[in-house]
């Protein structure tokens, strides 16, 4: 049984494994490591995910997902023809076909994994993930920040070059900031930070936003396919705005050919708001961690959103120092995980190095504050018993007492955040403590005690001080989070959905691509494509590979010829 480690990340995921001495990304089907995080739901059940279901966004909006990494954790419903999918539901599709990919290229079973996370992932999202991959049938050895999982990477390649790093993970959606250093083969995190709704989705959206703007449109006169091609044509842009200085954004929309020139310094000034978000992590993690800036040895670019110069040029003006840009930052949060899935095989090479990790949200309970004095209905105050950024594993305990002489029960509130008000953070679960009523308040004491792990879990203890009775608190009803009763109804209801087989990927990847083509296109054009697409399905219903082959390289040589694109 192999283990494997996984980026499952907003836009793109990886499956990573330790071989020969190192870690390989796995290639999926279609030979990419990349596989876009994206699920459709074909007319006959079988699910397509990752590049085809990427392009049946823009040709089936409504059998099609994407973007539901930011949605984890929440009771957020997507729609795909008629069938309803959790956040949870399309990450396991996605989950499940990492898995089939590493085990046609392993030639074993696959049924464990490092799976990363955003660092500023909070407890009911990280619940969410692991209850993903159960579905997928997948065990998880470990949940590691991606951060983290990216300075892995650099530190056990560069495991001699010591020093105080900052990693910017900026990914499709979500953003995370984490300093780490690097000494005598320990890898210690001092603190993170983040925002997991922000990522390079919401430059995306700018762009769109904008080409809307100078034709006179609105988001909402638009189809699902218009609007699926418009953000197909803003991501291209995004990309060549990190290559060059100027882009012609081009999209039909409301039966018109429109076109938008846009330079680089437009679209810096269209997101500057949204770099002043990237900013305050940064600061937060410097405050946090008690550095100044030009305690900073290197600065880490992690995510493909940090390929657009204006994050690299914010992290230098804050920071003092240019970007490293030495690995993939597509890959290197994968690769940061496959070393942690060898790491827990105790590979003789690499069994002395140490890593530490902290919990990013501050966990406490509620107390009664002057407000509830007055009114009951009012929420308390934020009691906090492990700090943000405090090391893990960590337990900590504080004692608390009773507000009334009568008072027969405690109902104990676990929070994470860090606003004062409890109404402005997370609500975790309670335990409901019960004791006879005293004078002395003293001796109706109760220690809380939190523990929490390197794979971000909590555990509530919860002592009556005097008799010496225990609580321990088990999170049954977080907002939005699967119990394990939910989480099994949800597996049956996933178990008839078949992804489709990865033999014949290729020939739905390339007829999917061939239909955004032809709904993109128009007169001669349109109707020679529509005639290859039909002699296409014609010859793929058939079921001969090798005439299938032919009628593919047919295929592909007439994209190639009139549209110019590699399928």
């Amino acid at each position: 049984m192999a283990i494997v480690g996984i980026d499952l990340g907003t836009t793109n995921s990886l499956v990573s494994v330790w071989i020969d001495g190192k870690v390989q990304p796995i290639e999926n089907a279609l030979g990419s490591t990349l596989t876009p995080s994206a699920v459709s739901l074909l007319d006959d059940g079988t699910v397509l995910v990752g590049a085809a279901a990427q392009e049946r966004l823009i040709t089936h909006p409504d059998r099609s997902a994407s973007l539901f990494k930011r949605a984890m954790g929440t009771e957020q419903v997507f729609w795909l023809g008629k069938r309803a999918f959790r956040a949870e539901d399309l990450s396991a599709l996605v989950l499940k076909s990492l898995k089939a990919d590493a085990e046609a290229a392993l030639g074993e079973t696959v049924d464990r994994a490092v799976i990363s996370v955003p660092a500023y992932f909070n407890e009911i999202q990280r619940k969410a993930t692991k209850a993903a991959a159960h579905m997928a049938g997948l065990k998880v050895d470990r949940l590691i920040n991606e951060p983290t999982a990216a300075a892995i990477a650099y530190g056990i390649e560069k495991i001699q070059s010591e020093g105080m790093f900052l990693v910017l993970d900026l990914g499709g959606g979500t953003f995370d900031v984490s300093i780490l250093e690097l000494f005598e083969r320990t890898l210690e995190v001092h603190a993170s930070s983040g925002d997991t709704r922000l990522g390079g989705e919401d430059f995306r959206w700018r762009l769109a936003e904008a080409f809307l703007k100078e034709n006179g449109l609105r988001w909402n006169d638009l189809t699902p396919a218009e609007r699926a091609s418009l953000m197909h044509t803003a991501e291209a842009s995004k990309m060549e705005l990190s290559r060059n200085r100027t882009n012609l954004m081009e999209c039909r929309l409301g039966g018109q050919d429109l076109a938008w020139p846009v330079t680089r310094e437009h679209f810096e000034t269209l997101c500057q708001d949204l770099l002043s978000r990237l900013r305050r992590p940064v600061e937060r993690a410097l405050s946090d961690a008690k550095l100044l800036p030009e305690k900073i040895d290197q600065v880490l670019l992690v995510g493909g959103a940090t390929r657009m110069p204006m994050v690299g040029q914010m992290a230098e003006r804050l920071l003092g120092r240019a970007p490293l840009l030495d690995l993939d930052p597509d890959r290197v949060v994968a690769v940061g995980a496959g070393v942690q899935a060898m790491l827990t095989t105790c590979e003789a090479a690499f069994e002395d190095v140490v890593m530490t990790d902290v919990c990013p949200w501050s966990l406490g309970v509620e107390i009664m504050s002057s407000r509830t004095e007055t009114d009951p209905e009012a929420s308390g105050d934020f009691s906090p018993i492990i700090e943000r950024n405090t090391t893990v594993p960590v337990s900590r305990s504080q004692v608390y007492y009773p507000v009334h002489p009568k008072q027969q029960a405690v109902e104990l509130k676990i929070y994470q955040g860090e606003s004062r008000r409890v109404e402005n953070d997370i609500l975790l679960g309670s335990l409901d403590i019960r004791f006879l009523p005293d004078p002395d308040l003293r001796r109706n004491a109760v220690e809380v005690r939190f523990t929490y792990d390197v794979n971000g879990l909590l555990e509530v203890e919860a002592t009556h001080v005097r008799s010496g009775q225990k609580w321990r608190l088990l999170i049954e009803k977080n907002p939005g989070a699967l119990t394990p009763q939910q989480i099994e109804e949800r597996l049956e209801a996933l178990a008839p959905l078949k992804l489709h087989p990865r033999d014949r990927q290729e020939f739905r990847h390339l007829l999917a691509v061939a239909e955004r083509l032809y709904e993109d296109s128009l007169g001669e054009r349109r109707e020679q494509l529509g005639q290859a697409l039909r002699a296409f399905e014609a010859v793929l219903s058939e079921q001969d590979p090798a005439a299938c082959e032919r009628s593919a390289d047919e295929l592909r040589r007439l994209l190639r010829d009139l549209w110019d694109v590699e399928a």
